[in-house]
């Protein structure tokens, strides 16, 4: 039994140690772009849409559940004049939520 709690804390730690090894391999060597998250929480947001700020803010709750690194984009999809001012504001307040039109988020994903 001990031999297998032994080979197992031996495993873990080798996985460990090469990860750690790989990421700072990636940050020296790998350019700041290739550490931030590809992943983007898209909220398309037209005049009809409510409660858009608790929309945008559960986003941003499941952004940091899952490691903080995805963009939050609102997507403009015919929002008003309000909606507009609002998404400002947020913005403002969250440097990695994006507010895009459709057209804006295509060349976003074909340069994916």
């Amino acid at each position: 039994m001990a031999l297998l709690r032994d080979s197992l804390i031996a495993l873990l730690a080798a996985t460990g140690m090469v990860t750690v090894l790989s990421l700072a391999l990636r940050a020296v060597f790998g350019g700041a772009r290739e550490l931030c998250s590809p992943v983007s929480l898209v909220l398309p947001v037209g005049e009809k849409t409510k409660d858009m700020e608790r929309a945008v803010s559960m986003l941003q709750h499941f952004r940091r559940q899952y490691g903080g690194a995805a963009r939050v984009v609102v997507l403009d999809c015919g929002m008003d004049e309000e909606q507009r001012r609002m998404a400002r504001i947020l913005q403002k307040e969250d440097p990695l939520l994006l507010v895009w039109q459709a057209q804006e988020l295509l060349a976003e994903m074909k340069e994916q």
